[in-house]
């Protein structure tokens, strides 16, 4: 299940501050060291929200795995991304992964970054190089999120066989929610 909020800019700074009075003191150091407001304020959100959305009566912090994965111990699993004024967050039973990434322009050297051969024939015979390459990095980083794995994992290698995805589109954003299947 997928919830997404957008133009978090044009929200009443009021509710903010009122609700950065009930973080965990680890949530409010961390939003602390973040410089720009909108980007606190987009923190300040994901972290009620979830909170909210898994039904949870302590406001603990997240956890998080050796590569950034954020958790809850005992609840069900959830992932979040944003990109500019735009947030995502996925809930599931299986671990999953979400990216969000407004439309790029087609860039060849980053095509070749991150597509293997296949890819790389696919983004060359398309009529959309920016929307599919825009689809090609967003399951990639939705299928790294998901399985909680080093961002430095070659992107050209990943093997998708136990994961499902769903793109959605919303004006110019894009949206990639990978799901593991179970086992």
């Amino acid at each position: 299940m997928i919830y997404y909020f957008k133009d978090i800019e044009n929200l009443d700074k009021k509710i903010f501050n009122n609700l950065k009075i009930y973080l965990p003191k680890s949530r409010k150091e961390k939003i602390k060291k973040i410089t720009n407001k909108n980007q606190q304020n987009i923190r300040i959100l994901e972290y009620f929200l979830i909170h909210k959305f898994l039904n949870l009566k302590e406001f603990e912090d997240f956890k998080y795995t050796k590569y950034g994965k954020p958790y809850l111990p005992n609840s069900k699993h959830f992932n979040i991304s944003h990109c500019e004024n735009f947030l995502c967050i996925s809930f599931a039973d299986t671990p999953v992964g979400i990216d969000v990434q407004k439309k790029v322009s087609y860039n060849e050297k980053i095509a070749k970054y991150i597509c293997n051969d296949y890819e790389l024939e696919q983004l060359k015979n398309s009529n959309s190089k920016d929307i599919d390459l825009t689809k090609l990095w967003i399951k990639k980083e939705s299928f790294i999120k998901c399985l909680g794995i080093d961002i430095s994992f070659n992107l050209k290698k990943l093997d998708y066989k136990n994961c499902t995805f769903e793109y959605y589109q919303i004006d110019d954003y894009f949206i990639c929610e990978c799901l593991k299947k179970d086992d």
